[in-house]
């Protein structure tokens, strides 16, 4: 598709589309296809800045496809790999919420191996980022979906007490996002 003219972002781009519009219909298959055909075209038009946003979100979408195959170990190379390359990206911005979330996709991995020491450590770390990132608007959805998170990682332990602390902070500030909406998706 794109060998015709491997130094469009575009036509890399569209390949992205593809593959998730695959992944969300369930044809992994076809999706890591699409996801790897544009990988490699993005690596063809960035071969001068291998650590590009635009490959190390390619590669947190196929985590994400590994991720929905359950094939965890996988997954979790890629996130970290994208991880990795946004790191460098915001070197000078080291509370870009890009980087928070990539953590919270590395700690949902841990949570689905019940590894829930690592994904309670990627959570918070996930969660102190966001809250610098959106400090100016602590009733962030993404905050309010880590503490989540975070209260899914303490039941599962058995502790319940710290669980619905984290759950309540959580649906406090989904209150008071929807107070003015109430037809938000959330």
């Amino acid at each position: 598709v794109y060998a015709d003219n491997p130094n469009q972002p575009y036509l890399a781009y569209i390949l992205t589309k593809i593959g998730n519009v695959y992944k969300d219909k369930g044809d992994y298959n076809q999706a890591l296809n699409y996801l790897n055909k544009s990988f490699e075209a993005y690596k063809k038009v960035y071969a001068n800045n291998i650590n590009h946003i635009d490959i190390a979100t390619c590669l947190n979408n196929i985590g994400l496809v590994y991720f929905d195959k359950q094939d965890f170990n996988t997954a979790l190379e890629y996130y970290e790999n994208s991880y990795k390359i946004k790191k460098e990206i915001y070197a000078d911005n080291p509370n870009e919420p890009n980087l928070a979330s990539s953590l919270n996709n590395i700690g949902l991995v841990y949570y689905k191996k019940s590894d829930f020491d690592k994904a309670k450590d990627f959570y918070k770390k996930s969660y102190e980022l966001y809250n610098k990132a959106y400090a100016k608007n602590p009733n962030h959805p993404s905050i309010a979906n880590i503490l989540n998170n975070i209260g899914l990682v303490y039941n599962k332990e058995g502790r319940y007490n710290t669980a619905l602390e984290y759950f309540e902070e959580s649906y406090e500030i989904k209150k008071k996002i929807h107070e003015n909406n109430l037809n938000h998706p959330d």
